[in-house]
């Protein structure tokens, strides 16, 4: 187990009325695999005596080794009658009413304490939240409605005091912000609904810890997005320029022993691998020679790279937090292995070589970040020629196109681009132009080999 976190709500009887005085403890926890398992415990007593509870349950639960010196309160086991209306009436406002302090805690202030509190799976989605709550940092206010009203700042507004119309006004200011990073044009309705999201979710805990009665941000409704281009998969002709491209960089890179021959072999292990066994770029970015069965022709992907900001790159999970193996083509297992005698010999000759046993990785072997292996790919098709930008992502959306184009099942090809459910599968399928996407798949037939050689 791992991440043990102990929450404190109000007990209610079945008719969802609050019972003064008695309280419900929820103990949450982890599994390694991310399940989360839920335990409640009844209290009775003060608010601040159940808030003592729970954080001693939490310490003891997260250091067991200490629990011997936890001096731990007797719990009531038994359900706690349900009191007469006259005594609920009586009690209720002496146990609910929050100090001057609490209740006058801004926006901005709880936005803080909630990223730090919550459990993060992934670092980037961390980082991801906090670029999000920054927009209610840089909030300066005076979106005006049809009557002339002013709308304060909202990250500075105290929780206790905000509106739903001012939870609307901040929307509809944030959908003609500019872009950070010298971007054109203002935020995109994805941002918008994202740090709707991000706001909306945290001011639920504020409700569940009672510092306000209601999250006014509940009726808000995320802007309507804006068309954009789908994702998609290769064109025939896309795709055939694509192999000759790498083509022509193997070719080169084995007819030459200078440092291109290094460049053009690492983009051709790249691009076909790429294309054979679809995965992420982050996952892409951490596979090992170790993990590579070379007579079955499978890889095993177990983590991916992620670089959150300020921090060095660090392995994760999974998107899925799963172990999958995924076949490889002919093909792809001959160049990987002459990437690997170049990589070896470059290697040979480096002096501070660090041997981190990755595929892609630096010339002194340190790990790289996912966007210097999409970095490389842009590279490779500006050396090319491509009108067109093609972005890895692509190439997952080409593996799954032609795979089900040649009447692979549908689990098999879940199973080799890592999705949870088929659902997702069933959007990366463009089927649209049946006759290009048979033609594709035959073409690909080089390149992907059998699917149905897939384990799970």
């Amino acid at each position: 187990m791992r991440n043990i976190n102990v929450r404190v709500t109000n007990k209610t009887n079945r008719k969802k009325v609050v019972i003064p005085g008695c309280w419900k403890l929820r103990h949450y926890t982890w599994d390694a695999d991310g399940t989360r398992h839920e335990e409640t415990e009844p209290f009775v007593g003060t608010r601040k005596e159940a808030y003592d509870r729970a954080a001693t349950k939490a310490f003891t639960l997260n250091h067991p080794e200490m629990l011997a010196a936890v001096i731990t309160e007797k719990t009531v086991e038994e359900p706690v009658p349900t009191p007469n209306p006259a005594t609920q009436i009586a009690l209720q406002p002496e146990l609910t009413t929050q100090s001057e302090e609490e209740r006058a805690i801004t926006l901005i202030e709880w936005l803080d304490h909630w990223w730090t509190d919550y459990d993060f799976q992934s670092p980037m989605t961390r980082d991801h939240y906090a670029e999000q709550i920054q927009y209610v940092r840089d909030d300066k206010g005076d979106s005006k409605c049809k009557y002339g009203k002013i709308y304060p700042a909202i990250g500075t507004r105290p929780l206790k005091d905000i509106t739903f119309a001012e939870c609307r006004a901040f929307i509809t200011r944030l959908g003609v912000l500019p872009k950070k990073r010298g971007g054109v044009g203002p935020i995109s309705t994805s941002t918008v609904t994202h740090i709707r999201s991000v706001v909306k979710n945290s001011l639920n805990w504020a409700v569940d810890a009672e510092l306000i009665d209601s999250n006014p941000f509940f009726e808000t409704k995320p802007p309507k997005s804006k068309p954009v281009r789908p994702p998609r998969s290769l064109k025939k002709a896309e795709y055939v320029d694509f192999i000759n491209a790498a083509n022509e960089d193997l070719a080169n890179g084995l007819a030459q022993n200078t440092n291109t021959a290094y460049r053009d072999l690492q983009t051709a292990a790249l691009v076909f691998t790429s294309l054979s066994c679809g995965c992420r770029r982050g996952e892409l970015t951490a596979l090992k020679w170790s993990k590579i069965d070379f007579t079955n022709h499978t890889i095993e992907i177990d983590v991916a790279i992620c670089k959150p900001k300020n921090t060095p790159i660090t392995e994760k999970d999974t998107k899925t937090h799963k172990t999958r193996t995924v076949h490889i083509s002919d093909k792809s297992v001959e160049v990987l292995k002459l990437w690997k005698l170049q990589q070896d010999k470059n290697a040979s000759m480096c002096t501070d070589y660090q041997n981190n046993d990755l595929i892609w990785c630096r010339k002194d072997g340190r790990p790289c970040v996912p966007s210097n292996v999409a970095t490389l790919l842009n590279k490779f098709q500006k050396r090319h020629g491509f009108e067109r930008r093609i972005c890895m992502h692509e190439a997952r959306h080409t593996m799954v196109t032609s795979a089900a184009a040649k009447d692979v099942n549908i689990v098999s090809i879940a199973k080799q681009a890592g999705h949870a459910s088929i659902k997702t599968t069933m959007r990366y399928l463009h089927m649209d132009d049946i006759e290009d996407t048979n033609d594709m798949a035959k073409i690909q037939d080089e390149i992907i080999g059998s699917m149905h050689q897939v384990s799970g």
